[in-house]
Order: structure tokens, then C-alpha cells, then sequence
């Protein structure tokens, strides 16, 4: 029987047990209240004996219960997946809490018992009947790395794929034909300078391999710097064509281009494929040409000066007249150059003049003293101490264009409607012939 006494504030339990002198009795607890049949065995042994009365109300026989021990075992697997609380030593009876926490780069996937699953909540209670072994399932995470090519035709990437958590990936970035590799960069920035890239595994990535096409410098240099120009010299992306052209300055011509001292090309303009540095020098030489006079007519007198002549240079032709010959002028392909004997030419190109000569047959001036002014003139000549003379003028093609035949001492000459230039007046008297050169202006 079982009752609770107030006074005392427990329960007790009164037994009536039947046996003979000498027996002992076992005594075990059973609890059907958890509808499980849960065995407590006791500590005490009784011995029996007749009519014997064993504890009181106020001073009770204590029973001391024990449960049976049983062992629970838990492990994770793979064992660097996560751990595992709550195994150890449970008395019959007894509620276990077994719980799983995955380490990163693991999920929990469920607990098993000798192969066969028995949950797949991470916190497992279950009451302990037995000893039992129970292993805790984790699934390694897996992880996406793609890659990409900027540009898309710089190169291609090995390496990309599906990886588990922590284990290492290795990128390699391979340049194509005239690119190079820069950098591998993630969201835009830049991780990592190397085309072998290697990683631990932890999350899903997307890479990209920066390539950048070959770049050349190509220089060119001219020779002499005066000697002319160049164009065309610059950075290059290899494979591409470069075309220096060479441009000569007045009085130079070009030459060839060099490099290293050896002639690559003789034309001025040169068309290669950039397959790395150039150093190219456009040589120019500067320009002589031939100065060139004559005189007319032949024996009217003797031109000096005349040869080859380098570009730039200043030439002096003097046209030196014959006996009873005047110099006129100079003249180049029929247009008039100078008045002056003495011509400086700067040389700048092949150059043919002529020194014209008239012929007089002389008489010396002291003998007539005759003045000729101003000269050159404007409008008007004065001739002064002409004395039973006769005036011819000619222009310088020989033709008389005035004539007067009897002058008197001091002689006007009206040259207001002859065109400017040189002109030959053409003195005669009984004393003989004077041929003055005049000009207008």
C-alpha cells in the first residue's frame, strides 16, 4: 500500500511479505507510470523472520534504488566535419540528448545507427534503454569557381570547376598569341598579379583574367636632325603594322633607314609588322647643284664663279666685259635677273644664267667729256657736251628706239613711255663713237 502522510511530507510504501524462517528477499523497483518497463534494482537484501516488523512511521526502512548504466556513443563523420555533445553514461531509464553542430564548410545531414537512420534533426533525445552507438552525418559544403577572359580573345583560363570546402584551386591564365597576362581581378578588384592562382576553397567565386595585347616601342631619329622629318614613330600593339615615312627638308634628299648601323630600307617610306622595340634612323644628305653662266655673245666678255654648289650656300658670278664690249645684264631662261655685273646667288637649285655683252667700237671718253644723268632716270635723260653728235638709243634686243640727228649741246631725252630697264646710248661725232649703258626705272 501506498500513502502520503501530511506530518512527514513523503510518501511510504507498506509491505506485507510471506516466506519462511531463513529466506531473503530482492527487491527491484518498477516504473509503468512512463509505460516503459524501466527495472530499478535495490542495494539492500532482507533476511526473513516471522512476524517481524521492519521501520516505523516516524522512522521508515529506506530502500536505495539503483539503475542499470548503459553507454551512449556519438561521433562525427568525417570527423573534421563538426562535433557531437551529450554522449557518455545514461542509467536505464535515463533521457539522452545527443546534438550536432557543423563546422564551416559542413552541413548536418541526419544520425544514424548501424547504417540505418534514426533522424535527421540536428538535436536527437531519446530515453536510454540500451548501450548505443550513434554517428552524426555531415555533408561537405561544394563550391562554384568560374572564370572569365577580359578581353575575350587575350587568352584562357584552366582550372574553374566545382570544388569541396577547403580544398585548393589553382587558376592559370594562358595568354594568347601577341597578348600577356596582367592581373586576375574578382568584383573588380585586383587579387592577385600571377597567372598561377591558388586558393583555398570557401565560398563560390567568379574570376576574371586581365590580358593586355603586346605593346612596342617603335623610335625613329632623323640625320641630320636638319636633313628632314619622320613620321609614323610611336607604341605599337604587336602584330599590327608601322609605317615610318621620311620627309626631306629643302636642299636634303633621304638616304635609307638603319637600325643598329645596317640598311633595313633605301624608300622613304617603310612598312614592317611590330614584332617587338625599334630604333630606326632616316639618314638624309644634303643637296648640291651645279651654278651655271654663260656668256653672250661668247666674246663679249668673261664670267666667273660659276661650279657645284652645296644647298645654302651664297655664290658670286662676276660678268667681266672684253675690249669695246659692255655689260648689260643677267638673264635666266629669258627673264631679266640683275642689272649688276656682280650677282650673289643663294644656292637652292641648278641654276643657268647669262651675262649679256654689247660691243661698241670705243672712243675715249676724255677725249669728248660727255655727261649722262641722272642715270638711272625717271622720265628724262640729260647729255651734256654733245658737240655736231648724233643720238641713237637701242634697247637690249638691239632695236633703235630713238634717234636724234643733230643734237644740241645740252640734250634732252624724253624716256617716259619706254618700259623700265637697261638701254644703250649710242653717242656719234666726228671724234668717233661713245656707247653708254643707261637705265630706266
Amino acid at each position: 500500500m501506498l500513502a502520503f502522510f501530511d506530518g512527514l511530507n513523503r510518501y511510504m510504501v507498506f509491505l506485507t511479505l510471506h516466506g519462511e524462517s531463513g529466506n531473503a528477499f530482492d527487491f527491484r523497483l518498477y516504473d509503468h507510470a512512463s509505460q516503459q518497463e524501466l527495472t530499478l534494482t535495490c542495494e539492500q537484501t532482507i533476511q526473513f523472520v516471522a512476524n517481524d516488523v521492519v521501520g516505523t512511521i516516524v522512522d521508515p526502512y529506506i530502500f536505495s534504488f539503483v539503475g542499470i548504466a548503459f553507454v551512449i556513443e556519438a561521433q562525427a563523420v568525417p570527423d573534421t566535419a563538426g562535433i557531437v555533445d551529450g554522449a557518455g553514461t545514461y542509467f536505464e531509464g535515463d533521457y539522452c540528448t545527443l546534438k550536432a553542430s557543423a563546422n564551416e564548410g559542413y552541413s548536418f545531414v541526419n544520425w544514424t545507427e548501424n547504417g540505418n537512420q534514426v533522424s535527421t534533426d540536428t538535436i536527437y533525445t531519446f530515453a536510454v534503454l540500451s548501450d548505443r552507438s550513434l554517428t552524426a552525418n555531415f555533408a561537405i559544403h561544394t563550391y562554384e569557381i568560374t572564370t572569365g577572359c577580359e578581353p575575350a580573345e587575350g587568352g584562357v583560363v584552366q582550372g574553374g570547376g566545382v570544388y569541396d570546402y577547403g580544398s585548393m584551386a589553382t587558376l592559370e591564365a594562358v595568354p594568347n598569341a601577341s597578348y600577356y597576362f596582367i592581373h586576375w581581378e574578382e568584383d573588380g578588384e585586383m587579387v592577385s598579379t600571377n597567372p598561377t592562382y591558388s586558393f583555398a576553397v570557401e565560398r563560390d567565386r567568379h574570376l576574371v583574367a586581365v590580358f593586355a595585347q603586346s605593346c612596342f616601342v617603335v623610335e625613329a631619329f632623323a640625320d641630320p636632325e636638319t636633313g628632314g622629318t619622320v613620321e609614323g614613330a610611336g607604341n605599337y600593339i604587336e602584330g599590327t603594322t608601322c609605317q615610318l615615312t621620311a620627309r626631306s627638308n629643302p636642299g636634303y634628299s633621304f638616304v635609307n633607314w638603319t637600325e643598329d648601323d645596317t640598311v633595313v630600307s633605301t624608300s622613304a617610306s617603310y612598312t614592317f609588322v611590330v614584332d617587338g622595340n625599334r630604333s630606326l634612323v632616316a639618314h638624309f644628305e644634303i643637296r648640291q647643284y651645279v651654278i651655271d653662266a654663260t656668256a653672250v655673245p661668247s666674246n663679249g666678255g668673261l664670267v666667273e664663279g660659276t661650279g657645284i654648289y652645296t644647298y645654302g650656300e651664297t655664290v658670286t658670278l662676276t660678268a667681266t666685259p672684253n675690249e669695246n664690249y659692255i655689260f648689260l645684264k643677267w638673264t635666266e631662261n629669258g627673264g631679266h635677273v640683275s642689272d649688276d655685273p656682280t650677282l650673289h646667288i643663294w644656292v637652292n637649285r641648278n641654276r643657268n644664267l647669262v651675262a649679256h655683252f654689247a660691243y661698241y667700237d670705243g672712243l675715249d671718253e676724255a677725249a669728248m667729256p660727255i655727261e649722262v644723268y641722272p642715270n638711272p632716270c625717271d622720265a628724262v635723260l640729260l647729255v651734256e657736251g654733245l658737240e655736231q653728235c648724233e643720238l641713237t638709243l637701242y634697247n637690249t634686243l638691239g632695236q633703235a628706239v630713238l634717234a636724234v640727228k643733230h643734237c644740241v649741246r645740252n640734250q634732252r631725252l624724253d624716256f617716259s613711255a619706254f618700259a623700265n630697264g637697261v638701254y644703250l646710248l649710242q653717242i656719234d661725232s666726228p671724234k668717233g663713237r661713245i656707247v653708254k649703258k643707261v637705265m630706266k626705272r
